[in-house]
């Protein structure tokens, strides 16, 4: 999903509307994050992964993408 896609469903709530992300093993958590990082784009084959792999190193030059996460 792009920043355009989540602005246009966004745009049309009250500013009050609790937006909530999956928990890790089932429910659901209040997202208290919004942050930039690198993914190594498409890595993971297993479903219990993310399709991407997060690149941990902040100095690293070898990523596919930057892209904002959510939590």
């Amino acid at each position: 999903m792009t920043a355009k896609e989540i602005i246009n469903r966004l745009k049309d709530l009250p500013p009050e509307t609790l937006i909530c992300v999956r928990g890790y093993e089932g429910g659901l958590d209040d997202t208290t994050l919004l942050r930039e990082t690198k993914i190594l784009q498409d890595r993971n084959n297993e479903w219990y992964y993310g399709s991407h792999e997060e690149v941990l190193d902040a100095d690293s030059k070898h990523f596919d993408k930057i892209v904002w996460v959510i939590q």
